[in-house]
């Protein structure tokens, strides 16, 4: 029954939100905010998923994905999921919209039941676990979440987190500390590894609260170190995933980039923090007023803890070197609804029995949450109208109002059936419950639709503008594509893409240089016009542009792609200088650092064609322009991580393959290990002596070497662990 209580109330909630609500509001909506309320839903999220989930299911390790950036790893990302197992069954055997409406149920209904479980573990009743959980599952970070699938399904797995630690601490089971590793590891792969390094410090916090509260009689000098090794062992067993996003991180720029990031995510964290106040932590007062005891403790530490770090004690972790290349604020918003939810469900009990002052703290709590209700809606839509909008996703200021005067109606209903209440009034508390559910559910609904797909449907995506059978000749620049998430739904290679948390610096670098923003569809086309041999290296053999700078690539010497006229904004245009994939070249731009690379790269008068830049020496004395031509040679996809050329010279050369260079690249020349050069500052280049030869590149980086040995050989050992005690019963018996 504790169990089953919350499940069943969350589950009714979820069917009046997406049966009721959800739809409505999304009627109701402007057109203006359809792109915006599921931007990075459906391009990024979504053809991620699926594209990392047909990979794992066809036999193949999502760990490369070949159609953005001309090649960038996909599961080191962490964000796709790529190794999550519960996104790669659904998304990789149901049709997209399905399996992410059943991917959110059931990480939904996971919340409630991992909150049930912890709740039972914490000695709170049924009656106030089923508070908890229906606070918990559809509090204003949990429903903002939808276009975030990743954090609703951290957060599914938060509770269990802190159970086990409490069973431990409780009983000094070693299961229970190795379910903690195994939770971790999950979570780990879930998509957003910085929840579970944040939750560290909170856990710190809760094992010395409890200890405190003497429910634990070890001391935190003692659990803290044993903590904190199941974290480092969560690694270990998640190996696969946290060994090549430590490789990524550390290459993308996001150490060099900290303080960039911090002060982004700064006032990002404020204006979270501030909805949280306002549909969050106000309705809740009363409970939180009425929670405080010494068994309370622990969850009122990690509370505070958690305002402490939002508010800016996040300053003191990134000192600490695995803080300082993570989004410290970003998490702990979400984080801080569980404590919030368990002293609701404490309030609850305390309310029901009506001991010491908790009637006039329930009364008190009442009286702030009706007037935040119908005062702070009122303040927010006067002021920030707008950006209130963009930030509650509200149809309309008036209407945000009516729905938060529901919710204080449904609130003081709850809070008048607690104050009533003994032992026996525990219906009318249940049917309070019901109506805070939808009061609660109606104050921040997402608005973000699920359905249909694809995201930005019109005539302007390059599959649309360009016959199929013709973009397989080559790579395709759209930023429109990129924007859509249509280079995975399609499995076009673009030589854009969506990865904003560890960009790949070079294109980074090179996206600056060229004014290239995907998210507004802006560039400085003029640059890119006049950029030939940026889009000969990278094989770009059609321009997605704005028709208003049609003429200029004309005049540029690019050709349109059908006579007549073609429909929508954008226009498609051919690249009539496109080389090929592979090249063979005989001249040879030395240059001494990267960013004469890239100056020499984007320079009007280079011709890849007759030339290619490098950053470190060769073996062979090379023409500075050669007056022999390329030669393009064919090349062999084994798979997204193998690649084969078979090209014979008739003197020295350079042969340069033109997908990206990214470390972790390994060159085979005729079965011999050979250098891979960075040819013109974006892709992969080998020198070769003259003669025939097989060329291999191999994308075979040492984090997903050393991640699968680390998860294999841990993970043995982790089951071994959890079997042990089971097969013990079993001789004994």
């Amino acid at each position: 029954m504790p169990i089953a209580a919350p499940v069943v109330a969350v589950s009714a909630g979820m069917a009046i939100f997406w049966g009721w609500i959800l739809p409505v509001a999304t009627r109701d909506l402007p057109k203006t905010f359809g792109p915006l309320a599921r931007w990075d839903l459906e391009t990024y999220f979504l053809p991620k998923f699926v594209y990392g989930s047909a990979e794992f299911l066809g036999g193949v390790l999502p760990i490369w994905n070949p159609f953005e950036f001309a090649g960038y790893p996909l599961a080191a990302a962490a964000q796709p999921a790529a190794l999550y197992l519960p996104k790669i069954a659904l998304f990789g055997w149901l049709e997209p919209t399905l399996a992410l409406q059943l991917f959110l149920v059931l990480h939904y209904v996971l919340a409630a039941a991992t909150f049930a479980l912890l709740g039972r573990s914490l000695a709170l009743p049924t009656l106030g676990i089923t508070v908890g959980a229906v606070f918990y599952c559809f509090s204003m970070t949990m429903l903002g979440s939808v276009g975030h699938p990743v954090k609703i399904s951290n957060l599914a797995w938060t509770p269990l987190v802190f159970l086990m630690v409490d069973q431990w601490g409780s009983h000094r089971r070693a299961t229970a500390l190795a379910f903690l590793v195994l939770v971790l590891a999950i979570q780990l792969t879930a998509g957003y590894p910085a929840f579970v390094i944040d939750t560290a410090p909170l856990l710190a916090v809760f094992a010395l609260g409890r200890w405190v509260e003497g429910r634990w009689t070890v001391p935190p000098w003692k659990s803290i170190p044993v903590i904190a090794a199941a974290f480092a062992a969560s690694a270990l067993v998640a190996g696969i995933q946290v060994f090549p996003l430590a490789e990524l991180v550390g290459i993308s720029g996001r150490l060099e980039n900290a303080s960039e990031i911090a002060a982004m995510e700064g006032p990002r964290s404020s204006l979270e923090l501030l909805l949280l106040f306002h549909t969050g932590f106000v309705a809740l007062y009363g409970f939180v007023l009425a929670g405080i005891r010494r068994h309370s403790v622990a969850v009122v530490g990690v509370l505070f803890a958690c305002l402490f770090l939002v508010l800016g004690g996040w300053k003191l972790l990134r000192l600490l070197p695995i803080y300082s290349s993570i989004r410290i604020p970003a998490s702990y918003p979400y984080l801080m609804q569980l404590p919030l939810a368990l002293l609701a469900a404490e309030g609850v009990r305390r309310g029901m029995s009506g001991e010491g002052r908790a009637r006039q703290m329930i009364r008190l709590g009442g009286l702030l949450w009706a007037l935040a209700c119908l005062l702070v809606p009122l303040a927010f839509d006067r002021s920030w109208g707008v950006e209130l909008g963009r930030a509650m996703q509200i149809a309309s200021p008036s209407a945000g109002t009516l729905l938060h005067m529901g919710l204080g109606a449904g609130g003081g209903l709850m809070l008048a059936a607690a104050w009533r209440s003994r032992a026996t009034g525990a219906a009318w508390v249940a049917a309070a419950v019901c109506l805070l559910a939808v009061g609660q559910l109606s104050s921040y609904p997402s608005l973000r639709p699920i359905w249909p797909l694809p995201p930005l449907p019109g005539p302007s995506r390059s599959l649309q503008l360009v016959p199929p059978e013709v973009l397989a000749e080559g790579r395709v620049f759209s930023l429109y594509d990129a924007r859509g998430g249509f280079h995975l739904l399609d499995r076009i290679e673009n030589t854009s893409g969506r990865e904003g948390s560890l960009p790949p610096l070079r294109y980074r670098d090179v996206e600056r240089r060229l004014g290239l923003v995907v998210g507004t569809l802006h560039a400085d086309w003029e640059a890119v016009a006049s950029s030939p041999g940026y889009l000969d290296t990278l094989d770009v053999a059609f321009l997605v542009v704005p028709r208003p700078w049609e003429k200029t690539f004309l005049d540029a010497g690019f050709q349109p792609t059908r006579d007549g006229s073609q429909p929508g904004p954008w226009t498609a245009l051919r690249n009539p200088g496109r080389i090929g994939r592979a090249w063979v070249v005989h001249g040879v731009h030395a240059v001494d650092e990267p960013a004469q690379a890239l100056d020499a790269l984007l320079a009007p008068d280079f011709d890849a064609r007759s030339q290619v830049i490098l950053e470190k020496p060769t073996r062979h004395t090379h023409p500075f322009r050669s007056s022999r031509p390329a030669r393009a040679v064919p090349v062999v996809y084994g798979s997204p991580t193998e690649v084969r050329i078979e090209v014979a010279l008739e003197e020295p050369g350079i042969l340069v393959l033109a997908d990206s260079c990214f470390p972790g690249w390994l060159a085979r020349i005729d079965g011999v290990d050979e250098p891979v050069h960075c040819g013109n500052y974006l892709v992969r280049a080998v020198e070769l002596d003259a003669g025939p030869h097989v060329v291999e590149f191999l994308y075979r980086p040492w984090s997903v070497r050393w991640g699968l040995a680390s998860t294999g050989f841990s993970g043995i050992l982790l089951v071994g662990v959890l079997v042990h005690p089971w097969l013990r019963r079993r001789r004994e018996a």
